[in-house]
């Protein structure tokens, strides 16, 4: 167990995104203690956010990072007790449309390659349709972003 005010920082890493927000969700005492996140997760970086976002966590920054030809999103978060404006975009590239290193391009680059393969999958699938609906979003979103940076 560990105690109000004992750490600092935590990080998280090597796990995927669901179970990560899982473990954030279930330590009531990071809110209490206002504690630093390092947080890097190997895959469903997009429900991290979003869960973060909804329990009141800000993003202080986000970085990209290449490790074995994998490309990875490190994110830095502290609980403030806010919800920010969250939309499509954010949710899959997080704030790394401000990291302008080649890492965070290829990421982005990765993510749009992803979505765009899933909104052509799903399109016309009644179920999916505010999936769908999102994905075309953050599509739209994330090709402005990647056509400022060209």
């Amino acid at each position: 167990k560990i105690e109000d005010g004992e750490v600092d920082v935590v990080t998280i890493a090597g796990m995927g995104g669901d179970l990560i927000s899982e473990i954030i969700s279930k330590a009531d005492w990071l809110k209490r203690c206002k504690t630093k996140l390092v947080l890097q997760p190997m895959s469903s970086s997009d429900s991290l956010r979003e869960c973060l976002n909804k329990g009141g966590f800000s993003v202080h920054s986000e970085k990209a990072v290449v490790d074995s030809g994998r490309i990875y999103s490190v994110i830095v978060a502290e609980y403030t007790d806010k919800i920010a404006d969250f939309n499509p975009t954010k949710k899959y590239i997080g704030e790394l449309d401000k990291d302008y290193s080649d890492a965070a391009t290829m990421y982005i680059e990765q993510q749009l390659s992803r979505i765009s393969e899933c909104v052509k999958n799903i399109k016309g699938v009644e179920r999916r349709r505010d999936l769908y609906i999102e994905m075309c979003e953050a599509e739209k979103g994330i090709k402005e972003i990647l056509k400022k940076r060209r």
